[in-house]
């Protein structure tokens, strides 16, 4: 940043500037998305969102044969940065004039919350108005704004926005996707999925949308995993698709996994239910250790082993044996009506603590009951930055929110091992990273609706002399506690036969 937004940082409180959503654009990247919206030399240029007005600075230096219109709407940063003596209103953009249209816009609108946002419904209600697109109630402020320039944009203009990418990934998102797919624009979407990319290490997933309203319909989608290969266009992965296929990918920021989708093959939903883990509330009232257990003189009968942590297990098969000899805390209290008074003391201790008025507790009938749960037969860790981990679960242990639980279906049991063995193979990893939601810094995260939507093997289509060699490979890694390359190459032999 330049010392003039130091100075400005530095004077106001971080809540001020997040609770408005303000992150502040590097330059290496306002210098890049400027470059690009001067390339077909606009008369006007449009920023809804000026801020510390870095990118009518940055275009100063390179193009000054446009009209530069801004708006403001933060009283503190106009006076700070004495917009007032250039083209930019005092102004809430999004309640201004829809008619007005510009060659050319660009912006780093700010990121809020869905919570944050002031008179929501009234602004929902004035772009369905405008556009015939009602935002979902859960959408950024920044998508108020991509809707409304995209809106002003000219036949022909160029349009340059950075913003967290997360709502290309959820269902909020699936209006604004549709209405790019549908409508004139050539896009190009630059993922920067690396850290620290505004000093405000706050929002962890941002991406330059680079759109030109033309005849053209196909969308580019770039990668970055560092700083450096930003600067010297250097994309990790790229790919241009089709509006056709863009639509059968779920999840935009997974264009790298983008495959043709493999003929037999049906939802995970066919053959198991997903189910999140324990949510306690408070670890540190529910999750025991022996010293605890020890002083308050809990019963093991109020207590159950459980898998707190995915960084705890790393081989595929999980036994009671397996957690018994894990060291780490866990051990989970379970009480009930029937055995609650047995546990009195360390209630009252609880109590003491306040940890019945955390959210989840304050919110339970009875604050130190979790429920039932049973365990599940196979074990997903829900985040990763690899490989997406399954456990073959024969213990009786509980799990908690690290894991989702998959419970097969009755009638499909018998079929068990061949699932769990397609889990190892890359066509089962790349097929679950289409559904999988990036959550910033290199970590990807799948939620249980993820997983019972994405695509798994036809297990019906398997010959059966396929199954009992599938079958014996699993005996030989659950004997051995692990699957070895061999063992994994083997089965996406047999599968890819199926698949391709």
């Amino acid at each position: 940043m330049d010392n003039n937004t130091d100075a400005y940082v530095e004077m106001l409180p971080c809540g001020h500037r997040e609770a408005l959503g303000q992150y502040f654009t590097p330059t290496y990247i306002a210098e890049f998305m400027a470059d690009w919206v001067v390339g077909k030399r606009p008369k006007t240029i449009l920023d809804p969102a000026v801020g510390n007005n870095i990118f009518f600075r940055t275009i100063g230096k390179i193009y000054n044969e446009c009209n530069m219109i801004g708006y403001e709407s933060d009283e503190h940063i106009f006076r700070f940065f004495s917009l007032g003596q250039f083209n930019i209103f005092l102004a809430d953009f999004l309640t201004s004039s829809w008619d007005n249209q510009y060659d050319a816009i660009i912006a780093n609108p700010p990121f809020s919350k869905f919570q944050k946002i002031k008179d929501r419904a009234e602004l929902i209600d004035l772009c369905f108005k405008h556009t015939n697109i009602r935002l979902a109630g859960l959408s950024n402020y920044c998508l108020y704004f991509f809707l409304k320039c995209l809106y002003q944009l000219k036949d022909g203009g160029r349009l340059a926005f950075i913003m967290p990418y997360d709502f290309l990934d959820g269902p909020q998102g699936n209006t604004i996707k549709h209405f790019l797919l549908y409508h004139n624009f050539e896009i190009s979407i630059h993922f920067l999925k690396y850290e620290n990319i505004f000093s405000d290490d706050i929002i962890t997933t941002a991406a330059i949308f680079l759109i030109e309203k033309s005849t053209s319909h196909r969308i580019t989608f770039l990668e970055y995993y560092s700083e450096r290969d930003f600067r010297i266009n250097h994309p990790t992965n790229s790919r241009t698709l089709s509006c056709i296929e863009v639509e059968s990918l779920d999840k935009w920021s997974n264009f790298s996994f983008f495959t043709k989708i493999p003929q037999n093959v049906v939802p995970y939903h066919t053959y198991l239910t997903a189910k999140r883990g324990i949510a306690t509330g408070c670890n540190e009232f529910f999750l025991l250790c022996d010293e605890a257990i020890k002083n308050y003189h809990i019963p093991y009968e109020c207590i159950k082993y459980c898998i707190s942590s995915s960084s705890f297990y790393k081989t595929p098969f999980l036994t009671n044996e397996t957690i018994i000899a894990q060291e780490k805390k866990n051990k989970l209290l379970i009480l009930n009506a029937q055995n609650s008074n047995l546990a009195k003391d360390y209630i009252a201790w609880g109590v003491s603590q306040g940890y019945n008025q955390r959210y989840l507790t304050a919110n339970r009938k009875i604050w130190y009951e979790l429920g039932v749960q049973t365990p599940p037969q196979i074990l997903m860790a829900c985040t990763t930055r690899n490989k997406i981990n399954f456990i073959f679960n024969e213990s009786d242990c509980l799990y908690m929110t690290s894991y989702h639980g998959l419970y097969v279906k009755k009638p499909w049991l018998q079929y068990i091992k061949v699932l769990f063995c397609f889990m190892q193979t890359c066509f089962a990893q790349n097929l679950l990273r289409l559904q999988s939601r990036d959550i910033g810094h290199g970590l990807i995260k799948m939620q249980p609706n993820d997983l019972n939507s994405a695509l798994v093997i036809n297990v019906e289509v398997l010959e059966r002399n396929d199954i009992k060699i599938i079958e014996e490979i699993f005996d030989e890694a659950h004997n051995n506690k692990f699957f070895s390359e061999q063992e994994i190459l083997k089965l996406e032999m047999i599968f890819k036969m199926y698949l391709y």
